[in-house]
């Protein structure tokens, strides 16, 4: 299983000998943010941005916000947000390396809470030309493409008798069009899910847009822990969510993708959002977090269930991962092929990478 998020176009076209569509990047943002409260109040905020163009003209970016309350190992209280982009390699598909958040937070502090955000945007710009096409400028189409989203988010609790109605993880995604001269934005895509805590210390899963309760792992680890009262596990196991967009011939267009990401834990309980993270990893990244021992433990009950469970109910998944192209209103599908892994750059293939996370597999 691979933990990295990926959106991905390719076109592929009977006797083309270049590859379509994909452009540098126009834009690309990432912002991480961390906020330390006792009681209701804010003590203690770390941000980060950084912007292409704006903030530096090299890739990757990288946004990084972390507290620590204190480096007492008995007291562990603290939160960190990782954001990254970096330009996709070609070479190595389909791990183009492009998006990659984390973020995750703990209090054994009394009164002490934490709330954390990380965000990642893209901007590209995409042309169907004629030459490539084979029909002529301004010939409507529709394209058919999937969204792959790998990753886990997790919540916690020190005991079973802790309310949780202040405690959630939230992640979103989302793609929007936008044409002509006056920039008009319409979504395509929008797909997101919640592990939100209750006041009876109850946790339940909220889904949205393309993505549904069936086509996660829900996993309960509390029985693999020692002195937790609840720990939850949801498993985005390489889904593949379907979207579609138009466009026509010779128009120039650009394709805005987002990913985010956000939690909020109280005193005694925890959250997390690991996207774009292979599962072996996930340790000794909240060993980094929480704390030598916590994170380990923890960690390992993740990876151990994660790799017990192979599939969700419904998955969502693509035995073609190349996206399908058609031309309106002669509604003819022009065909496409697809490599091993789903998308590959072959004479005759168009591909265009949004969205990849950020590193290895997990097997």
């Amino acid at each position: 299983m691979r933990f990295h998020i990926m959106l991905s176009l390719g076109l592929v076209l009977a006797g083309s000998e270049v590859a379509l569509g994909y452009g540098e990047p126009l834009d690309a943002t990432v912002n991480a943010e961390v906020k330390e409260y006792v009681g209701l109040n804010v003590v203690n905020v770390d941000y980060a941005f950084k912007d292409l163009g704006q903030t530096t003209d090299n890739l990757p970016l990288l946004a990084e916000a972390q507290l620590k309350h204190s480096t007492d190992p008995i007291d562990i209280s603290g939160a960190a947000v990782t954001a990254n982009f970096s330009e996709p390699n070609l070479s190595t598909l389909p791990d183009p390396n492009e998006f990659g958040l984390v973020a995750a937070g703990i209090s054994l502090t009394e009164d002490v809470s934490y709330a954390g955000r990380g965000e990642t945007v893209e901007v590209r710009r995409v042309t169907f030309l004629e030459s490539e096409i084979g029909e002529p400028n301004g010939t409507a189409l529709e394209a058919h493409s999937y969204f792959f989203l790998d990753g886990i988010v997790v919540v916690w609790s020190k005991s079973g008798n802790l309310g949780l109605s202040e405690v959630l993880a939230d992640l979103s995604v989302s793609v929007d069009q936008i044409r002509g001269t006056e920039g008009v934005s319409a979504p395509v895509l929008s797909a997101g899910l919640s592990l939100v805590g209750h006041s009876d210390g109850t946790l339940a899963v909220t889904t949205s847009g393309g993505i549904s309760a069936d086509n996660l792992l829900e996993l309960d680890i509390t029985s693999s822990l020692a002195d937790v009262g609840v720990a939850r596990v949801v498993v985005l196991p390489e889904l593949a969510i379907p979207y579609t967009y138009p466009a026509s011939v010779g128009e120039q267009f650009d394709l805005r993708a987002r990913v985010q990401g956000s939690f909020v834990n109280r005193s005694g309980t925890g959250a997390a959002l690991l996207i774009g993270v292979p599962a072996a990893e996930v340790p000794t990244l909240l060993n980094q977090i929480v704390g030598q021992g916590t994170g380990g433990s923890f960690g390992s009950a993740v990876v151990t269930q994660v790799a017990a469970h192979p599939a969700p109910v419904k998955p969502l998944s693509a035995a073609d991962r190349t996206t399908k192209v058609v031309v309106l209103p002669q509604s003819r599908l022009i065909p496409a092929w697809c490599g091993a892994m789903g998308v590959e750059l072959v004479p005759a293939a168009l591909l265009f990478a949004l969205v990849p996370g950020l590193v290895r597999r997990f097997r």
